[in-house]
């Protein structure tokens, strides 16, 4: 837990990532901060490379305040996110602005292909960025217990230790539904939202649920997943892409505005027919005269 000493300074950062441009009079009135201890808290930020002070336009009299943003030399992280035919690998900063170092198609899905080229992206940007690099996420299709990749039907893999992607930094694996439900709930259209459920529809189904911007896992960490939908009708909602964890990409790693990914199903399980569900005769009123008998089929 911070101390008190940090609370307000804690208070600017996250205001700085939730409105990019903001400047510091804007933060000190939404924080009830006077203007020495706004001044006085951005001074330490600086101080400790992590925020930066540029003059804002004019707009009138007085003193100019200035425009609050993450320190060029400043702590960020490595968003890895692996989907069913291409991997991107990006950096973010303080605000939370990724930007895109690496990208590719996947050759073949073998994971020690994928990871190796993967890795050689991760290390080039270690490399460039060198200690500002403070962890590395990885967002992948897959149920993931306690870290790692238990399996994957849009990817085709069986376990995986994705370990060997952040040697020497932390590292933080999870399912892209997840994340995406966590980015939405924290920054997104679902920000400020005591509860959020996300769900996401490409290759396969995949959902999240949120609580205080926290994911809810449940007992094996697949809390709020989509499986094999029936509709209706009867028909199965999800034939191509049924999947034992309802897999999905993630929108957490993507740069905003980015489109969703035209990826054709490969290697899902092959899903059985679904069954048209029966449909109950309805009850006749109390006094009728006439009796149904049988199935009553749509429409009818």
């Amino acid at each position: 837990m911070a101390s008190p000493r940090w609370h307000g300074a804690l208070a600017v950062l996250a205001e700085m990532r939730r409105t990019p441009g903001t400047t510091r009079a804007a933060v000190a009135q939404r924080l009830g901060l006077s203007s020495g201890s706004a001044t006085d808290i951005t001074a330490r930020l600086r101080e400790l490379a992590l925020l930066a002070e540029t003059p804002a336009a004019a707009t009138g009299r007085g003193r100019p305040t200035t425009v609050l943003g993450p320190h060029p030399q400043g702590p960020v992280v490595l968003a890895v996110d692996l989907r069913q035919e291409d991997w991107r690998c990006a950096v973010a900063g303080l605000d939370g602005r990724p930007v895109v170092v690496g990208a590719a198609a996947h050759r073949d899905r073998e994971p020690e292909r994928v990871l190796r080229e993967v890795g050689r992206a991760v290390r080039r940007a270690r490399d460039r960025l060198g200690a500002r690099v403070r962890a590395v996420g990885v967002a992948v299709p897959a149920t993931v217990q306690h870290g790692r990749v238990a399996q994957s039907a849009a990817l085709g893999w069986g376990p995986v230790d994705l370990s060997a992607l952040a040697p020497g930094v932390a590292l933080l694996v999870d399912n892209d539904a997840t994340l995406a439900g966590v980015a939405e709930a924290r920054g997104g259209a679902a920000a400020g939202a005591a509860s959020a459920l996300h769900l996401t529809v490409e290759v396969g189904l995949g959902g999240s649920l949120a609580v205080d911007g926290r994911p809810v896992r449940g007992a094996t960490g697949r809390a709020a997943s989509s499986g094999t939908c029936r509709s209706a009708t009867g028909t199965c909602g999800a034939r191509a892409a049924r999947s034992a964890a309802g897999t999905s990409r993630s929108t957490a790693a993507r740069s905003p505005g980015t489109s969703a990914s035209r990826r054709r199903p490969t290697r899902a399980p092959t899903p059985r027919p679904c069954s048209p569900a029966p449909i109950r005769p309805p009850v006749p009123p109390s006094g009728g005269s006439r009796r149904a008998s049988g199935a009553v089929s749509p429409g009818s």
